[in-house]
């Protein structure tokens, strides 16, 4: 009993060791800043036009705006660098094979992936909340510091953070995963934005649905069928309430589809690492 103790006290203590690792690494990264630095300026950019269209349509209750807003930087834009979290995560070990002897190892497997996951995870959760406090600064700014506004917007922030995290960790792993698969690391995150590109622009448009759609009699079952494949279209529609309740009562099959994606890159790239000699 002691030695299981024991062991399971080991096996914590170096995976919070490789967390803390991949955490300072990505907060160093010259990429990283590079592409945080990107992201905070579509913020800015998001932001401001989103107060323009308030003002300009002259909306009495624009918290649902700035809301739809602020998940759509969080997980669309954010997911773009969710994939750059990925390919670096695993890029910089392969590169350095630092992870060759460790790997040559079964036991450290899954103490080196889940420690990646957990640091990274750890990040993602940084950048929610960097984003979300100059959210709320930005709304309170806007709205002449209006309680009502800004508790309205705060009370969405467990759908925001759900909705986040699950976008976020989806693309992470299938970025992870392509590092894992293929040897050439500019390959791996050319796969990585592809896949972006192909889940939340491709096949939520009405060009390529449509098209599928068309050999099937102009279905419109098919096209809802095809387009709410994308990440995008499931926002769309969970993006119609705030409340998280309500979001579950009505839009649930939408949240469980986002949770499905994420755990089925999680679990392809978790078996991907603990099989594949990345070295």
């Amino acid at each position: 009993m002691r030695v299981n103790l024991k062991r399971i006290g080991s096996q914590m203590s170096n995976t919070l060791f490789v967390a803390r690792k991949e955490f300072s690494y990505l907060l160093n990264s010259r990429l990283i800043i590079f592409i945080m630095v990107w992201y905070m300026a579509i913020f800015f950019l998001s932001f401001y036009g989103t107060a323009q269209s308030v003002n300009s349509l002259g909306i009495s209750d624009p918290v649902q705006n700035y809301f739809v807003d602020y998940v759509y930087t969080l997980c669309y834009y954010g997911t773009l660098v969710a994939v750059v979290l990925g390919f670096s995560s695993i890029s910089v070990e392969t590169s350095g094979k630092a992870l060759n002897t460790l790997l040559s190892k079964p036991l450290y497997r899954d103490t080196i992936i889940n420690g990646k996951l957990l640091g990274a995870g750890g990040f993602m959760v940084c950048i929610y909340l960097l984003v979300t406090i100059l959210y709320v600064s930005g709304i309170s700014l806007v709205t002449n510091g209006s309680r009502n506004a800004v508790m309205a917007f705060v009370g969405g922030l467990s759908l925001s953070f759900l909705l986040y995290m699950l976008c976020m960790l989806f693309f992470f792993s299938i970025s992870m995963l392509a590092c894992l698969l293929f040897r050439e690391q500019s390959l791996a995150l050319f796969v990585g934005f592809l896949a972006w590109i192909v889940l939340f622009r491709l096949i939520s448009s009405d060009i390529f649905a449509g098209s599928i759609s068309y050999f099937f009699g102009n279905s419109q079952s098919i096209l809802l069928l095809v387009s709410g494949m994308s990440p995008s279209t499931m926002l769309y529609f969970i993006l119609e309430n705030m409340d998280l309740q309500s979001v579950l009562a009505e839009s649930g099959l939408e949240v469980f589809k986002l949770f499905l994606y994420c755990t089925i890159g999680l679990i392809l790239s978790y078996i991907a690492f603990l099989r594949r000699d990345v070295s």
